[in-house]
């Protein structure tokens, strides 16, 4: 089956047998795309790096959260062997060539210290020491491939390697966000452990699935894992629960002014009773049982508006549970597109 980066929405496009130069629609955004030639399979890491003029595989793989989306995408596959004609009707777009550049670019520099021994770190935890050294660098430069694709994100990782050399670059933006740098190192290094196994792919299909979610109820990085379906019915509960939480709030706030009115009602009036007291115009019995009586109600509707807040409290706190279980989810690095992420109450 022939498989190949969608040029509208970079998501994954199955041709299934389609000769090379039909047309395919993809499945995600409608964009029609021309069916390339079956790209040369890659060069293992063991392998010597190819010589100049040699036919060889270049691979990209890139983890990405977009400016109100999470996902992990971008990816390009260069062949110089392919036909000429389906290069021409498919050359790479703006985003895939600067990811080559700075691939090209990346590829025979050490890797940063601290990355390296992050990359060493994991590796031993959750690789078994399995993956080979790679060089892991900062390249704030990877800013340009989201700005340059058609529908715009911001690419935290990329995972590249021509003949047998390899490196992971990641955007600097996560150097503040441990959590978020965990888990793009974590997507890029299931990209290196296919790869070392002989299995490139840039899909993110059931291979990179099975070992992500190894990886994730290791504790490897932060995320939860979770189907469309669940995603989407929690977003719907958290929209429903916001407006609620906020007519409540707006509901708690009348009554809390209310209260206090009756509060200062309720001090005049005693102060008046008190005033009058040892008066010709001294407080009537029916006075006094008609003001205990106010008062009553007074404290009854204070004790019930407390419950009240207690209990709003207490929604919003099981709301903020569910926002952060949300919101793993949507970082959960599975290469998949998801919804904006919620804010707290």
């Amino acid at each position: 089956m022939i498989t190949f980066r969608c040029g509208g929405c970079a998501g994954v496009v199955e041709a299934g047998n389609q000769p090379p130069g039909s047309t395919v629609a993809c499945k995600r955004c409608g964009h029609v795309n021309v069916c390339p030639a079956p790209p040369a399979r890659a060069a293992r890491l063991a392998q010597p790096p190819a010589r100049d003029g040699d036919s060889r595989a270049f691979w990209l793989t890139a983890g990405a959260i977009a400016v109100v989306l999470v996902a992990f995408v971008a990816w390009a596959t260069i062949s110089p062997a392919q036909p000429q004609a389906a290069q021409r009707v498919t050359g790479p777009t703006a985003a895939d060539t600067r990811q080559r550049q700075l691939l090209d670019a990346n590829l025979d520099k050490p890797g940063d210290p601290l990355l390296d021994q992050f990359y060493s770190q994991i590796n031993r935890q959750h690789f078994r020491g399995g993956l080979p050294p790679i060089p892991v660098r900062w390249e704030p430069q990877l800013v340009d491939v989201g700005e340059l694709a058609e529908r715009a994100f911001r690419l935290e990782g990329m995972f590249g390697h021509v003949g047998g050399k390899a490196v992971i670059l990641l955007n600097p933006v996560l150097q503040n966000d441990q959590a978020a740098l965990r888990r793009a190192l974590c997507h890029e290094m299931v990209h290196a452990q296919l790869y070392v196994a002989g299995q490139p792919s840039v899909e993110h299909g059931p291979p990179f699935q099975t070992i992500l979610r190894r990886l994730s109820a290791e504790n490897a990085f932060e995320g939860i894992v979770a189907s469309d379906e669940e995603r989407t019915n929690l977003r719907g509960w958290l929209d429903a629960e916001a407006a609620r939480l906020e007519a409540e709030q707006a509901a708690v706030t009348q009554e809390g002014a209310e209260i206090e009115r009756e509060r200062a009602e309720l001090e005049s009036g005693l102060s008046s009773l008190t005033t009058r007291m040892n008066t010709p115009s001294a407080p009537t019995a029916a006075e006094v049982s008609a003001y205990n009586a106010r008062r009553e109600r007074y404290n009854w509707r204070v004790t019930q508006t407390q419950a009240r807040v207690e209990r709003g409290r207490a929604d919003r706190t099981h709301f903020n549970h569910e926002v952060d279980r949300y919101n793993l989810m949507l970082v959960y690095p599975d290469g998949m597109d998801a919804g904006a992420m919620k804010t707290k109450k």
